[in-house]
């Protein structure tokens, strides 16, 4: 982004969006026309003002995906029955995590599932989120729809298949796994 992180110029105004969704945005939509293409809700993020009539010149797609993680946390749960414990990854640092949450502890309740909630805002955090899954014995992961979790979704599943391999626990070695894991893509 010319002028670097936050500051937005005409020519680099869609990239501002996404570099900063709730900073200069907000004084330029009234003359330079923004696109945006976003995981969460644009009239609670304050994007645009309905659905139906956006406002401005403010106008994208959203995939809405913070308000479909209970339903993907009752598909997890359906297709492990017996994970007895689920973990959620969230990233901290994204700005609706907590809602998220707390609409995955709900709907964790509805569904009589004990839900452990980690988090990691950066690889480095990956380890001690692994080592916290070992720990409590967690059934399976439902890793939340963000964008950083997303770019390293290899890493994601590739630590805990390293893990497993150099258990010798499964016959899989573990370039195998990852040759799987992207055939899977």
């Amino acid at each position: 982004m010319a002028g670097g992180r936050g500051t937005c110029d005409g020519a680099s105004s869609s990239r501002c969006l996404a570099v900063q969704p709730h900073g200069h945005w907000r004084r330029a939509r009234k003359t330079i026309p923004i696109v945006f293409n976003i995981g969460t809700d644009p009239v609670k993020d304050g994007l645009v003002e309905s659905f139906n009539r956006p406002g401005g010149n403010v106008t994208g797609v959203s995939y809405l995906s913070a308000e479909l993680e209970p339903k993907r946390l009752q598909i997890l749960h359906e297709l492990i029955p017996h994970a007895g414990v689920i973990a959620v990854l969230s990233n901290p640092t994204l700005h609706d995590t907590a809602a998220v949450v707390k609409d995955l502890e709900a709907a964790a309740g509805v569904i009589g599932q004990e839900l452990v909630v980690l988090k990691a805002s950066s690889q480095a955090d990956f380890d001690a989120a692994f080592a916290n899954m070992t720990e409590k014995r967690i059934g399976a992961l439902l890793v939340a729809a963000d964008p950083f979790l997303t770019a390293n979704r290899d890493q994601l599943v590739v630590r805990p298949c390293r893990r497993r391999a150099s258990k010798k626990r499964y016959k899989l070695a573990p370039p195998q796994m990852i040759q799987r894991v992207r055939l899977l893509r």
